[in-house]
C-alpha cells in the first residue's frame, strides 16, 4: 500500500485494497476475505502513511516550506 486512498468502501460487503506488483500492475482485493493478521497488518501500513506524512508536514513547517496545499 502507497496512500489511505488504496483502501476504498464499495458498499456494505466489500472493501477494497489495490495492491501493485513489483512489474506495476494493480489488483484489487476484497479486504473482507483476509485473514484478522492481514488485516491487522494493513491497518498499521495505513497508520504508518499517516504518521509519515504528518512528520514530514511539521519538518516542512518548521523549515519554512509548505508541501501541500
Amino acid at each position: 500500500m502507497q496512500d489511505i486512498s488504496d483502501i476504498r468502501l464499495l458498499d456494505s460487503d466489500t472493501l477494497q485494497i489495490e495492491e501493485r506488483s513489483k512489474e506495476g500492475t494493480t489488483q484489487l482485493k476484497n479486504m473482507l476475505d483476509f485473514s484478522a493478521k492481514e488485516i491487522y497488518t494493513i491497518v498499521l501500513q495505513a497508520y504508518e502513511l499517516g504518521d509519515r506524512d504528518a512528520r514530514k508536514r511539521i519538518s516542512d513547517a518548521l523549515e519554512g516550506r509548505t508541501s501541500y496545499s
